[in-house]
């Protein structure tokens, strides 16, 4: 999957990570859905369920570890782009005065 310099995917979405995230949980779903029993039968049910226990945690931790902060941020906005950073040694408000 492609980003682009902008961080649009190619598939067109507005958040080339939120495009990423959602192909990893599919992926993760598909294996699960076939290897279920495969493992069920190799490991048994308690290490099995320990397994997807230990899977859930870490799945959370990373989603706590990545999450979006969007408290005191407007929601029709979140997917715009930040305008860049002025330089250290520019006046604030210096891009506001007219030329």
């Amino acid at each position: 999957m492609r980003c682009g310099a902008d961080r649009s995917s190619s598939l067109g979405g507005p958040d080339c990570h939120r495009n990423r995230s959602t192909l990893i949980a599919k992926i993760g779903a598909v294996a699960t859905a076939f290897l279920f029993p495969i493992l069920l039968d190799a490991i048994g049910t308690r290490l099995l369920l320990y397994g997807l226990i230990v899977a859930s945690v870490l799945g959370a931790l990373v989603t706590w570890q990545y999450r979006i902060e969007t408290a005191g941020v407007n929601p029709d906005r979140l997917g715009e782009v930040e305008p860049e950073a002025k330089s250290p040694g520019t006046p604030a408000g210096a891009h506001l005065r007219a030329h």
